[in-house]
C-alpha cells in the first residue's frame, strides 16, 4: 500500500531537514562546537580557489585550482555521508540528495560558479527517512 503521493524536495528543503538544526539556516553553525559549512562550500568553488591561488602568486593555478576544488567537494560529500568528529553520518542520503544539498550550500555560500538548484522527487515513505 502506498501512502501519499511523491514529494518534490529542493536542496534547500533537504538542508532544512538534515543540516539546519546544527548548522543554522544561514550555514554558520555554532562555533566552536559546530563549524560553518560556508567555508567548505566556498573551498569547492573553482573560481574562488583560482582567485585565491592568483593572490598567492601561484604561476599556473589552472590544474592546481581544479584539484583543490575537487578535493574540497569530495571532502564535503564524504562528511555529509559518513559524518566526522561530532557530526553524525547521513548514510541514508543518496548521491542525488547530496548533489541537491551541495548545490544549495554553494548558493548559500555565495560562490560565483554555483550549480543550478536541484530538486529531488521522494516517495512519501522516504520522506520519513529524511
Amino acid at each position: 500500500m502506498t501512502v501519499g503521493r511523491p514529494v518534490v524536495l529542493s536542496g534547500g528543503d533537504l538542508y532544512r531537514l538534515t543540516c539546519q538544526a546544527c548548522h543554522r539556516a544561514e550555514g554558520t553553525g555554532f562555533p566552536p562546537e559546530i563549524k560553518s559549512v560556508l567555508g567548505l562550500a566556498q573551498g569547492s568553488s573553482l573560481e574562488i580557489v583560482r582567485e585565491h591561488l592568483q593572490k598567492e602568486g601561484t604561476v599556473a593555478p589552472g590544474p592546481t585550482a581544479r584539484a583543490q576544488a575537487n578535493r574540497a567537494r569530495d571532502d564535503l560529500y564524504q562528511r555529509i555521508q559518513k559524518g566526522g568528529q561530532r557530526m553524525p553520518p547521513f548514510g541514508h542520503l543518496q548521491k542525488p540528495d547530496i548533489d541537491a544539498i551541495y548545490a544549495y550550500l554553494t548558493h548559500l555560500a555565495g560562490t560565483p560558479d554555483a550549480p543550478p538548484e536541484l530538486r529531488r522527487t521522494a516517495s512519501w515513505d522516504r520522506l520519513g527517512e529524511l
